[in-house]
């Protein structure tokens, strides 16, 4: 089922492909939806999970009208995990441990770091374990639509915000005149974990901002969702037992 955005109040809440080495897998596999358009992510889940995220964006609304709710990644085709597990290099194959990667499907061991051809039967199922091949895991962040710069998409407005990656620290202090949001944010760790509170995120972002993924964080957990990945406040699986 597509995360569309007529079951979200006209809001569209899928974030689609962006520039940036990170996406490049994303632009590859992505879908093409207008004839000579850009490549977008599949944004899509399993009918009940979707449904799941649309009474978590119900909840948040209960507490903050005004936040809305990006999908950064929900399903992935297993080519494209593939894509971000491995690497071929001059050295060889060079394989992410972070990320996941495939495993024989009888016996469940982990297989060795290479490229798979996934056309074939052998190895057609060798992703299937992993959360965002399954059809109910997505990565998600928040924001008060009244905080930030909207684009035409009715989204936040993403080109203003820097890379975090880029943040350079001078002592404690942060990079005068650099912008910072969480949705631009998740893969760095200096932010701080927002499951538990932090005052270096607040320090970063704004109370408003962190306050508005805590509230993300405890609607999907309402709707029946868990945040089971350890550092990842942003990833969230559905198991189909919601409350």
């Amino acid at each position: 089922m597509e995360i569309a955005p007529e079951n979200f109040g006209g809001v569209d809440p899928c974030l689609r492909d962006t520039s940036g080495s990170e996406n490049s897998c994303s632009r590859r596999f992505g879908v093409i939806r207008e004839p000579g358009g850009q490549p977008e992510r599949p944004c899509v889940l399993l009918p009940d999970a979707a449904a799941a995220l649309k009474d978590a964006v119900k909840f948040m609304k209960e507490e903050n009208p005004d936040i809305e709710i990006m999908v950064v990644s929900s399903y992935r085709p297993p080519g494209h995990q593939q894509c971000l597990w491995v690497k071929k290099t001059s050295k060889g194959y060079k394989c992410n441990p972070y990320v996941c990667g495939p495993r024989d499907p009888r016996t469940r061991k982990r297989l060795p770091c290479k490229i798979y051809d996934l056309d074939d039967p052998r190895y057609a199922h060798i992703y299937d374990h992993c959360p965002h091949v399954n059809f109910r895991t997505v990565d998600v962040c928040a924001y008060d639509k009244t905080r930030v710069k909207m684009n035409r998409r009715n989204q936040m407005d993403l080109s203003i915000i820097e890379d975090c990656r880029k943040y350079k620290r001078k002592g404690n202090d942060l990079s005068e005149g650099w912008s910072y949001h969480p949705c631009c944010c998740r893969f760095v760790s200096w932010t701080g974990d927002f499951r538990n509170g932090s005052q270096r995120a607040n320090k970063i972002f704004g109370k408003e901002a962190v306050e508005a993924q805590r509230i993300m964080i405890r609607s999907m957990r309402k709707a029946g969702f868990k945040d089971d990945a350890p550092g990842e406040w942003w990833h969230f699986r559905y198991y189909g037992n919601r409350k």
